[in-house]
């Protein structure tokens, strides 16, 4: 499994709303990344859809999971034309 497959399962596995700290404190636990690397991979899930991030100043940065996670629907999409 690779790191933004880890992040996508610490982001739909938690029981609440995560902050990207915590995020990275989890993945941190699981395997040796830098921060650069985590940003990249937050980066890269928020451009294609994935997670969208609250961005607050007090509380943190909220990660949210929005991603399609319906293999059936993901087929449907993939395969539909274009209107």
């Amino acid at each position: 499994m690779n790191i933004l497959e880890k992040i996508e399962k610490i982001i739909k596995e938690a029981d609440t709303y995560l902050t990207e700290q915590e995020i990275f404190k989890r993945i941190k636990n699981e395997e040796p990344i830098n921060l650069r690397l985590f940003v990249n991979c937050m980066d890269i899930l928020e451009s294609i859809g994935k997670i969208i991030i609250e961005k607050d100043r007090y509380v943190g940065n909220e990660v949210y999971w929005v991603g399609v996670d319906n293999p059936k629907l993901e087929k449907l999409l993939k395969e539909s034309v274009i209107l």
